[in-house]
């Protein structure tokens, strides 16, 4: 078949790799966090609330937000509905991330 992939996607592996995600997320345990949800978009990478956590975990532990501001236009590209949590990103950022889309 043309375009198939061999491998089946396993959708109880995604959700499994996601809750974990969202409990070490939770639990604030940011790092194990991230590579988690970096493993569910790996394995599926259709979620943009994937992309939206994974940019709070990497704000969590420091990364500044030019470096992960495509997760969230990523998150915005696969769901153009979807909420960026603004209260995840502090006053200053808030500015830069407003001032970043009127471009």
């Amino acid at each position: 078949m043309c375009g198939s992939t061999s491998y089946a996607l396993n959708v109880d592996d995604v959700k499994m790799t996601y809750l974990r995600a969202m409990q070490a997320f939770h639990k604030g345990d940011y790092n194990r966090a991230i590579d988690l949800f970096e493993d569910t978009i790996e394995l599926y990478p259709n979620i943009a609330q994937c992309y939206d956590y994974l940019g709070q975990a990497h704000k969590e532990v420091g990364t500044k937000l030019e470096e992960i501001v495509w997760l969230y236009e990523k998150a915005i590209e696969i769901d153009p509905n979807h909420i960026i949590k603004k209260q995840a990103i502090d006053h200053d950022e808030h500015e830069w991330y407003l001032n970043y889309f009127k471009k």
